[in-house]
C-alpha cells in the first residue's frame, strides 16, 4: 500500500507542523505559564503572586499545565514509536497506512479532548479577577496555547483522512485485481470444459486408391 508522492509530501508537512506545535506548547507553558511570579499594583502597593499555572482557572492550580505536558508528550512519543515500528516491520508488510490511520484517529480524539479541556480552563483563567479587579497576566500566551491545541487536532484529523483515503484506494485496487484474476480463471475453466465436451474432429488420412490404380492401368496397356 504505497503512498503517492503528493500524499507523502502533505503528510510530511502536516506531521512536522504538529510536532512543532507540540514543542511550542511545551515551551510556552514552561516559560510563560508554569511557576510564574508576577506583581500587581493595588492601592499604590505592589503585591507579589506566585502562580503555579496561569491557565488553571486560579493562581494556585497547576493540574492543567501538567495535563498539557502529558498531551504533547504522549503525542510526540506515539508518533515516534509508530515511525520506529513501521521502519522495523517494513511498513507492516504493506499495511502501514491502516496502522497510521488508527494511530492518527486516536491522536485526533486525544487533541480534541485536550482542546476542550484547555480552552475551558483558559477562559476561566481569563475571567479570574485578583485584587483591585486586576486580570491574571499572560492572557495572550494562554490564548495561544488554546489555539495551537485546536490546530494540532485539525492537523491530526487531516493526517488521518489522508491515510484513510490512501488505504481505501489501495484496498479497492487490491480487490479489483483479485476480482479480475478470479474472472479470468473462471473464463479459462469454462473454455477448458467446452473443449472437453466438444473435442475437435479427427481428419481421416488421404485415400491411397489413386496411387494403387495407376500401376494397374499401366499393366493393362
Amino acid at each position: 500500500m504505497g503512498l503517492s508522492i503528493i500524499s507523502k509530501a502533505l503528510l510530511a508537512i502536516m506531521s512536522i507542523l504538529r510536532v512543532g506545535l507540540a514543542l511550542a506548547i511545551i515551551i510556552i507553558t514552561a516559560k510563560q505559564l508554569y511557576h510564574i511570579s508576577f506583581y500587581l499594583s493595588v492601592n499604590d502597593q505592589l503585591i507579589r503572586y506566585e502562580g503555579e499555572c496561569l491557565m488553571a482557572g486560579s493562581v494556585h492550580g497547576e493540574d492543567v499545565c501538567s495535563y498539557t505536558y502529558a498531551v504533547c508528550g504522549l503525542s510526540l512519543l506515539l508518533s515516534l514509536i509508530t515511525s520506529i515500528l513501521l521502519c522495523i516491520t517494513c511498513d507492516m508488510c504493506g499495511a502501514g497506512s491502516w496502522l497510521e490511520f488508527v494511530v492518527e484517529g486516536f491522536q485526533t480524539a486525544w487533541w480534541i479532548v485536550a482542546g476542550i479541556v484547555i480552552s475551558k480552563k483558559v477562559k476561566d483563567s481569563n475571567d479570574v479577577r485578583l485584587e483591585g479587579d486586576a486580570k491574571m497576566p499572560k492572557t495572550e500566551w494562554r490564548n495561544a496555547v488554546a489555539v495551537m491545541t485546536w490546530v494540532a487536532a485539525l492537523l491530526s484529523l487531516l493526517i488521518a483522512f489522508v491515510y484513510l483515503t490512501e488505504s481505501l484506494a489501495a484496498l479497492a485496487k487490491c480487490l479489483g485485481c483479485c476480482g479480475y484474476k478470479k474472472k479470468d480463471k473462471k473464463e479459462h475453466h469454462k473454455k477448458g470444459e467446452a473443449r472437453q465436451e466438444n473435442p475437435p474432429a479427427i481428419q481421416a488420412p488421404p485415400s491411397q486408391s489413386v496411387g494403387k490404380d495407376e500401376p494397374v492401368r499401366a499393366n493393362a496397356v
